[in-house]
């Protein structure tokens, strides 16, 4: 074998090896980054449990009662009260107005004029 063909695949072979090496290394790059990225997202969604979970405790009618009658000093209404409308129509100034109830509780009407 010839000087110059040794050296040459000698060469190639060497080249070979640094760039193996040096996709390794990448790849132990890129997993070490993959790895701080998943302890990110876990950290995160733990810090969203717990922050829905104070959300929660937060929007509680229970606590919303308690602050309002002990830190804002409100009073609970003793008795509560509904003004029931015995007729469909409302009347109101000059216009007169048909209510009509939907089977899903919406309000829909037309306007007449006396």
């Amino acid at each position: 074998m010839p000087f110059p063909v040794f050296v040459m695949s000698v060469s190639v072979i060497t080249a070979g090896i640094i760039i193996n090496v040096a996709q390794q290394a990448l790849i132990s790059q890129l997993s070490y980054q993959i790895d701080s990225i998943k302890k990110e997202v876990q950290s995160a969604q733990q810090t969203q449990d717990k922050l829905l979970a104070q959300k929660s405790i937060l929007e509680s009618p229970q606590r919303i009662e308690f602050v309002a009658v002990n830190k804002l000093s409100m009073v609970k209404a003793p008795k509560v009260s509904y003004l029931k409308i015995a007729e469909d129509t409302v009347t109101r100034g000059k216009a007169q107005v048909q209510v009509k109830n939907t089977a899903r509780g919406s309000l829909g009407g037309s306007a007449k004029t006396r």
